[in-house]
């Protein structure tokens, strides 16, 4: 939804940064703290998770979730994954 002027009080602004994007493979140790996950297709469909920001307690779980944000079917296609760090804002 659209902001309006009463909105804009007390609004919190939050940018995370991706830094450090390393291809990984489904057997990476995952630092479940710190790192975030990147799948991604050929075709360029992307499903990102950012540190912290999931309730995943394995990496095939992450990369489960990753998928169906990109709607990729992890049985059935091609993709790569990819794990970073992030530098966050708040304003």
């Amino acid at each position: 939804l659209p902001l309006n002027k009463a909105d804009l009080h007390g609004l919190i602004i939050k940018i995370d940064i991706i830094r450090d994007l390393t291809q990984v493979t489904k057997n990476h140790k995952f630092n479940f703290d710190q790192e975030g996950l990147l799948t991604e297709t050929l075709d360029g469909r992307r499903g990102v998770i950012l540190p912290r920001q999931h309730a995943s307690k394995t990496m095939t779980e992450l990369i489960n979730l990753a998928c169906r944000r990109a709607k990729i079917n992890p049985q059935e296609e091609n993709f790569k994954i990819f794990v970073f760090t992030t530098e966050t804002y708040i304003e």
